[in-house]
């Protein structure tokens, strides 16, 4: 299983690849070719450890949105907030436009 660690947990900008030994593997040696590029930093890494603590240690047994928490980036590093459906609400405006003007955002990036 490949899945982004920010769609699915809330983490930072994050992958997570689980799975047989084999195709975990084969995922790895991509650091070297096609998946150097999309290389995750350290406050990645440490967000998508922070986002599956939160979620190993949630109840499972609710389905209450207010216990989700979120992992941001802030000025003295990444935290946990917990959900705020104004927030969410923004965040999906944010990649709504992103995703409706990426090739604008592309070229001003350059």
């Amino acid at each position: 299983m490949v899945a982004s660690g920010h769609k699915v947990l809330g983490a930072p900008t994050s992958g997570l690849i689980c799975g047989r030994k084999s195709l975990v593997r084969a995922c790895y040696l991509q650091n070297w070719g096609i998946g150097r590029a999309m290389k995750v930093g350290k406050e990645g890494i440490v967000g998508l450890m922070a986002a599956l603590e939160a979620w190993a240690t949630r109840d499972a047994s609710t389905s209450d949105r207010a216990k989700v928490e979120w992992v941001v980036h802030a000025p003295g590093g990444i935290r946990l907030v917990p959900y705020d459906p104004d927030f969410a609400d923004a965040l999906e405006a944010t990649r709504d436009y992103m995703r409706r003007h990426r090739d604008a955002l592309r070229e001003l990036a350059k």
